[in-house]
C-alpha cells in the first residue's frame, strides 16, 4: 500500500501538523518514510524505509 502525504516546512505560510492519525486501513502491509524540507523547500535524503502490517 502506499500513502503519501506532503509537508512544508516549518515556518511557512502554509504549514501542516507534524502528525496523521491514520484510520480505517485494510488489511496489509504499509511502509513508511520521511524527508526533512528546508524553508526553500530543498528536500533531503529519505530515512531508511520501515513498515507495518494491518491484520
Amino acid at each position: 500500500m502506499l500513502l503519501a502525504i506532503k509537508n512544508l516546512p516549518l515556518g511557512s505560510a502554509n504549514s501542516q501538523p507534524l502528525f496523521y492519525k491514520l484510520r480505517n486501513l485494510s488489511t496489509g502491509t504499509y511502509y513508511w518514510s520521511v524527508q526533512a524540507v528546508d524553508t526553500s523547500f530543498k528536500g533531503g535524503a529519505f530515512a531508511v524505509e520501515s513498515s507495518f502490517v494491518i491484520e
